[in-house]
Parts: structure tokens; C-alpha cells; sequence
């Protein structure tokens, strides 16, 4: 029994430590630290729900405390910008979380949200410059609130991490630029220190219109030194709705894998080859 039990553990062990890997995790609450007139704040908030449309818009609820005061905040990220409001009825709180997005965001409703007037308190952050500025508002008072620790307005973050070792790793966003994507390793070849990914991401920020739900998928080779340094990024896309490129798998071998590329008007062809064993992508114009 001892000997199937560290067989286990081994392989656990083996698996749970296998390296490059990936690792996903979000982040959908946030807490701000603030100060004026001498009281120490804070601002706590979620994620309470999605835009159907763009990925920069979502609602938030939680609460602020200045002074040891803590009040109920209900409103609106709309591109790092934040719309926060506190009502004295909490009906009117429940309202705009569960009401005004029930059938899902419209621009009509978003506009509505940052105009709103009948509220007690509102704060509210935004960009000033390469910084953000943070506003308290009651009636006819209006002040600055000075915010410190946590950088940027955003309350939802996505991070992929590329983990090369236990003390090594890449945080996928910082190299490609792409729109909450999904990534998968599918090459790895540690002779030559080069790793193979594909990726299906949202192909724009604005998700509503033709192609707001397209495809956009692609494959990213990563190079890097002897001692594990990125030293080129290689991306190459399958598919794209908006840039009208369609693609499909024409040939498959043990370790080898085609696709064919082409526009919707013959004017863009290309052929992407990849060696899964050697980890390596490469493009060839038809």
C-alpha cells in the first residue's frame, strides 16, 4: 500500500511540475485605498456583470468607507473609467445593477448610467493624462480624492502565464496584443529553446456588429536564449472576420501540420507550416 501510494505521489508530483505550462486566472474584485480632509478610505469593488457588446464594459457593486462611514456604491466601468453612485434608497441601487442590464448592454443604457442625477453621492475616476483622477461629488460639493498603492481604474483583469520553470515565467498579455484570448501549448522543443501556442481570442474590443463574434485564431512562436530570455515573438493568423483571412487544415503528418490561408477577395494567400517536434511556425506566401 505505501508503494502505490508514493507511485501516486510521484506521479502527481511529475505532472503537477511539468514544465512550460500554462496558468490562467482573473481577477474581478478590487479594493482602493484613498484619503481627503484627513480620513484614510477605501473602495471595494466586483464585477457584477458583463456587456454583451465590449469587453471594457461592465457593472460594479460594493461599497466605500471614509471615515468609518461605509456606504453601498452601485455603477459602471466604461473603458477604465469608473461611474460610482450611492443612494440613500436601496431600491434605486438594486435598479441600476438588475434592471437597467437584464436584457444586456445598450448604448442607450450606458449613457443613462453615466448621466444619472437622482443619486446622493457619486465618485468617480478618469483619465487625466498618463494618471487617473478621482472625484467625490454630494449636491454642490465636489472633491479630489488622492488614491495610492493600486495603479489604474480597472476591476476585472485577465492574465495568462507562460511558466518556463518554478522561478521563470511570462505573462502572455505583455507580448501579444490580443482581446481576452484563450492560449494552448501545442510545441515544445527544448534542444533549440522554442515553444509553439495557439490562440483563439475576440477579434475587437467591441464585440456587437458584423464580426463582433467572428473568429480570430492564430499560432505565436516563442524563441529564447540559453538562459531562458525571450528573444523573438512569431505570429501568425488563421483566422480573422475582420480582416476577412479564412483557414483551414489541408495536410497533417505525425509531427507536421499545414494550413491554407486566404482574403475573401483572392488578394491575401499564405500557407502556414508547422513542425510540432521543432516547435517551429513558418509562414510562406502563395
Amino acid at each position: 500500500m505505501k508503494l502505490i501510494l508514493s507511485t501516486l505521489f510521484s506521479l502527481v508530483m511529475l505532472v503537477g511540475y511539468s514544465y512550460p505550462k500554462l496558468e490562467t486566472f482573473e481577477v474581478s474584485e478590487r479594493i482602493f485605498y484613498t484619503y481627503f480632509n484627513g480620513m484614510e478610505g477605501q473602495v471595494f469593488l466586483g464585477v457584477s456583470s458583463f456587456s454583451d457588446c465590449s469587453s471594457y464594459i461592465y457593472t460594479v457593486e460594493g461599497w466605500y468607507d471614509l471615515g468609518g462611514d461605509k456606504k453601498r456604491l452601485v455603477g459602471l466601468c466604461r473603458n477604465r473609467e469608473l461611474y460610482l453612485y450611492h443612494f440613500e434608497e436601496d431600491y434605486l441601487a438594486d435598479k441600476m445593477v438588475f434592471e437597467f442590464y437584464n436584457g444586456g448592454f445598450s448604448w442607450r443604457e450606458i449613457d443613462k448610467i453615466i448621466n444619472i442625477s437622482n443619486y446622493s453621492e457619486k465618485i468617480s475616476a478618469s483619465h487625466n493624462g498618463n494618471s487617473f483622477e478621482w472625484t467625490w461629488e454630494k449636491g454642490a460639493y465636489s472633491m479630489v480624492l488622492n488614491t495610492f498603492w493600486v495603479q489604474g481604474t480597472s476591476v476585472f483583469e485577465k492574465y495568462t502565464f507562460l511558466i518556463l520553470n518554478e522561478d521563470n515565467r511570462i505573462n502572455l498579455e505583455n507580448i501579444v496584443n490580443l482581446i481576452r484570448p484563450s492560449f494552448k501549448i501545442i510545441g515544445v522543443c527544448k534542444n533549440t529553446k522554442k515553444i509553439l501556442l495557439s490562440y483563439s481570442a475576440m477579434p475587437r474590443a467591441n464585440a456587437c456588429g458584423q464580426c463582433g463574434a467572428g473568429d480570430y485564431d492564430g499560432f505565436i512562436q516563442l524563441d529564447f536564449d540559453e538562459k531562458e530570455r525571450l528573444t523573438n515573438v512569431n505570429q501568425v493568423i488563421l483566422r480573422s472576420c475582420d480582416d476577412g483571412l479564412y483557414g483551414g487544415e489541408t495536410k497533417r503528418s505525425k509531427n507536421k501540420v499545414i494550413y491554407e490561408v486566404q482574403s475573401e477577395d483572392d488578394s491575401t494567400q499564405y500557407k502556414i507550416e508547422i513542425d510540432l517536434k521543432e516547435a517551429v511556425l513558418t509562414k510562406v506566401n502563395l
